[in-house]
């Protein structure tokens, strides 16, 4: 029964040219990265599960929300960083004004914007208005 089975995970070191390696116990993975700029080469290191390497490909599918190639997920998403999520806000502010302009339409908060500074001329007008007929009547007087 494989649930009974305690699972036997092994480190391998995969590179570019598709060539795979099984580490040994007592080999250490920086060292041995550390010793491919001597080679000249590249690559990474992948945990197996040993048991699931006797099984066929066809058997070993998780489904359609984790379809794995060697060891490694294909639908993988990263995250963003704050300048990355800063940077597409800005991208996408600026194509919803380059489309805008396209449209010859003003912006949403626009009118917001003009309608809230004539009610502040308005009243600012008002009291100016207001100041300058109480500095006639002091003159006057």
């Amino acid at each position: 029964m494989r649930m009974l089975s305690s699972p036997k995970y092994a480190l391998y070191e995969v590179h570019v040219s598709g060539e795979e390696r099984r580490l040994d116990n007592d080999e250490k993975a920086l060292v041995v990265q550390l010793n491919w700029n001597k080679d000249d080469r590249e690559g990474r290191f992948v945990l197996k599960n040993e048991n699931d390497a006797l099984l066929p490909k066809k058997a070993q599918s998780n489904g359609p929300e984790k379809q794995e190639k060697e060891g490694v997920i294909q639908n993988f998403k990263r995250t963003l960083s704050k300048k990355e999520k800063k940077e597409k806000k800005k991208r996408e502010k600026e194509a919803v004004r380059q489309a805008s302009d396209k449209d010859d339409r003003p912006f949403q908060g626009d009118d917001m914007k003009e309608r809230c500074y004539q009610q502040l001329r308005k009243r600012t007008m008002g009291l100016i208005w207001k100041v300058l007929q109480e500095s006639k009547q002091l003159m006057t007087t």
